[in-house]
């Protein structure tokens, strides 16, 4: 399995700032625009403990699904506009600007929303295209104390059953996506764009690691955010 040298040399962009828009003005870019702190998921789901919270593994091996494959293209294209900025290739540095400006929220969304129903399918023992996930429909309101509150959908011995997710990183997951989703990348800026990126891999790691737990009606995150950090490398 490949391994991703990039090394961290940028922060996560608030994603206020990206909603806001940013400048499409292309001007020489600093080196340090183009490189991302998060590595591939690829390397998370090599440890066995998280593929014990997840159906990702074996979706992945079935091939089910593709999302390492679209981690690992988008972090190349990522790579070439970094090379194309530095050699002064105006040309493919914007044609690979475009390509990651349309492809950011098929490939977002679908890794955000994978790494959720990963963690629902293993507990509930289904596959991982058994399951169906809403955002809170308050979800980009101002919510200092109140994490908002998506729900899941899972098809079990023909029929459906509903569940309030509680778990934050869960929610913070689906949320971001249906954020992403409502967003004209159009004219966001490439530091941006690389900036969002690690903010989605980031909450799709966390949302892995954090596995679930189901009581009732309601799913809860069965690792916490110190346990995480102490035990896997994100």
């Amino acid at each position: 399995m490949r391994k991703d040298s990039i090394k961290v040399r940028v922060s996560a962009i608030a994603l206020t700032l990206a909603l806001a828009g940013s400048s499409a003005v292309l001007t020489k870019p600093s080196e340090k625009d183009y490189y991302l702190e998060t590595t591939p998921i690829e390397q998370l789901l090599e440890d066995e403990d998280i593929q014990n919270l997840t159906t990702l593994d074996e979706e992945l091996d079935a091939g089910t699904i593709n999302i390492l494959v679209k981690d690992a293209k988008f972090r190349k294209k990522i790579i070439d506009l970094n090379y194309y900025a530095s050699s002064g290739e105006e040309d493919l540095y914007n044609e690979t600007l475009n390509w990651l400006r349309e492809n950011f929220e098929d490939t977002a969304t679908e890794i955000l929303l994978y790494s959720a129903k990963g963690a629902i399918a293993d507990e509930e023992k289904v596959s991982i295209n058994s399951v169906t996930l809403t955002p809170a429909p308050d979800y980009n309101e101002d919510t200092l104390f109140l994490t908002p509150k998506g729900t899941a959908e899972v098809k079990k011995d023909f029929q459906d059953e509903g569940y309030t997710i509680k778990s934050k990183p869960m929610n913070k997951a689906i949320n971001l996506s249906a954020t992403i989703q409502d967003m004209n990348f159009n004219e966001m800026n490439a530091k941006d764009i690389v900036n969002l990126y690690d903010e989605v891999i980031e909450t799709s790691k966390m949302t892995i690691a954090s596995g679930v737990s189901r009581y009732d009606d309601k799913i809860k995150a069965k690792n916490s955010k110190r346990y995480i950090k102490k035990n896997f490398n994100i």
